[in-house]
């Protein structure tokens, strides 16, 4: 007799049919324009659009934000399909600002940002390292200073994936400079594009992803809502960065896994 073929117990139709979704996007519309997006150092922006379109961006965030309403396992067949193509794109992170949003979001934020990410409209960036802070996130220069009913922004960040295209950054900064470590971080919620004094910076050189976004940021005077605050209070950021970025260490695996 035939032994049985392993089924994950992480897959339905559902998420199949996604999976075949994913690869067909990806194999017409991805896979042709590597040599392009590598030159560039980043996709174009109707891929993104595309993709929303598809139905493979934010498939575990609630239909009611304009997600998928899926699970993890959604996006996880997105990321391996994408792991397979060889095609760095930055839904993942994408993704992780998404749940952000979701997490600790305002239900005005939430149904502002979120269908809009669904839709690809709005490509989401994680502005959080800078050049004397990368993996040490207690030591943030960026500063948010509150005047009236606005933060005035000032610093900058490097090594940022999707940060040409980002249409929403999720920004760590200081509120309050007067308290060392992690107890005065706070994240905004900002939509960058014609800020004055937002200035995107050179597309960076790595050793692989040729093709991924990725650059510098700066930030002069940026003047933002004090509405762009994530979360009911300052100071919280920290803490809410270590309880997220767990999502993205494992759709680092995801895709480490798939390659």
């Amino acid at each position: 007799m035939a032994s049985a073929v392993y089924q994950s117990p992480w897959t339905n139709d559902e998420v199949r049919m996604l999976r075949t979704t994913a690869r067909q996007l990806i194999q017409q519309e991805f896979v042709p324009h590597q040599a392009r997006w590598r030159e560039q150092h980043r996709p174009d922006a109707e891929a993104w659009t595309k993709a929303g379109g598809t139905g493979i961006l934010l498939t575990d965030v609630p239909k009611e934000y304009g997600g998928g309403g899926g699970t993890f396992a959604h996006q996880a067949v997105v990321l391996e399909e994408l792991a397979h193509a060889g095609v760095p794109f930055g839904s993942s992170i994408h993704s992780l600002v998404a749940h952000f949003i979701l997490a600790y979001g305002s239900e005005a934020q939430k149904r502002t940002w979120l269908p809009r990410m669904a839709r690809g409209e709005l490509v989401g960036a994680i502005a959080m390292s800078e050049p004397a802070a990368g993996s040490d996130l207690q030591g943030i220069k960026t500063t948010a200073r509150r005047d009236g009913d606005h933060y005035v922004i000032n610093g900058s960040k490097t090594f940022i994936t999707n940060g040409w295209l980002a249409g929403i950054l999720c920004l760590a900064v200081k509120t309050d400079v007067r308290v060392a470590g992690p107890r005065g971080i706070s994240l905004l919620i900002v939509e960058p594009k014609d800020l004055p004094g937002y200035r995107v910076g050179r597309p960076l050189e790595k050793v692989g992803l040729h093709a991924q976004d990725t650059c510098e940021l700066f930030f002069d005077d940026v003047r933002v809502p004090a509405a762009s605050l994530l979360g009911p209070a300052e100071g919280r950021g920290f803490s809410q960065m270590m309880e997220k970025m767990s999502y993205e260490r494992l759709a680092i695996g995801v895709a480490a896994v798939a390659t």
